[in-house]
């Protein structure tokens, strides 16, 4: 049945789906201490990474910009301006306020494919 030719040939056929050098997760049990605490520091670097990046991903950069520059300026208005003219100036900056933060998420939508 089996010739020569035939004894020649490698043949690996695995099982389904299984990738090359990959490894199944150990069980915490079969894990030593230090393993552990760097698996954990690791997950957790791993989750304050992802938060971080899912919360600086609502603004774009220009929104941030405006949005910084306006507290800033009312930051400074509150501090500068006297308790009769603080609430025009407020109105004042929450009206340019609300139209840059709309211009900038128009600007942010036509840019968008």
């Amino acid at each position: 049945m089996f010739t020569e030719e035939d004894e020649k040939k490698l043949a690996h056929y695995g099982v389904l789906g299984m990738k090359w050098g990959k490894r199944r997760g150990r069980q915490a049990s079969s894990m030593t201490d230090e393993e552990l605490k760097t698996k954990i520091a690791r997950l957790s670097l791993e989750a304050t990474y992802t938060k971080l990046v899912a919360n600086t991903a609502t603004q774009t950069r220009g929104q941030a910009l405006a949005s910084s520059i306006m507290n800033s300026l009312k930051t400074t208005a509150k501090k500068g301006v006297s308790s009769q003219v603080n609430p025009v100036v407020e109105k004042a900056v929450a009206n340019a306020t609300s139209r840059v933060m709309a211009n900038a998420a128009a600007a942010a939508k036509a840019v968008k494919p």
